[in-house]
């Protein structure tokens, strides 16, 4: 089954303008958030997804391949499922271009998860921790309605930063 990996790389942030771009430790950010995924897909099968050029000119010499969607795409889920569109492959994985705490096991599982699980969406998640402010409108959030369900994915996944 072949499986690559998406990279949404949103240009534009509300809090913070450029954050895909911003230096940390002199590396833009989106390329140490690829250089882990490339641990465990490749660059081969790795794609950076965006709709500006700048991004583009960060990416493209480090060896990472661009698919360009269209401003219309509000979401990365909207870009996903246009890039989806120009990529052969059976399974996508998608990590946002900001998340930098994510590991290479933690890819690992969440591809296991799906090869088994083919027809069911396979969310990582964390638990939020005691110091922070549950109500925060940019933690996203899971309830898990049905005692159970999925118990073995999430032992699998919880640690999933």
């Amino acid at each position: 089954m072949k499986t690559s990996t998406i990279v949404t790389a949103r240009y534009y942030f509300n809090r913070y303008k450029e954050k895909t771009l911003a230096k940390i430790l002199g590396i833009e950010m989106v390329l140490r958030v690829a250089d882990i995924c490339s641990k465990v897909i490749g660059k081969n099968d790795l794609y950076i997804v965006t709709d500006r050029k700048k991004i583009e000119k960060v990416a493209s010499p480090s060896g990472y391949k661009c698919i360009f969607t269209s401003k219309k795409c509000l979401t990365g889920t909207d870009r996903v499922a246009e890039a989806s569109k120009k990529i052969n492959s059976n399974l996508i994985i998608n990590v946002q271009s900001d998340e930098l705490l994510i590991k290479p096991n933690d890819i690992k599982k969440i591809i296991d998860a799906k090869r088994r699980y083919l027809n069911e969406v396979i969310c990582g998640y964390t638990d939020i921790q005691k110091n922070e402010y549950t109500a925060n409108k940019n933690i996203p959030k899971t309830v898990d309605t049905i005692k159970n369900i999925f118990k073995v994915e999430k032992i699998l996944l919880k640690n999933y930063v």
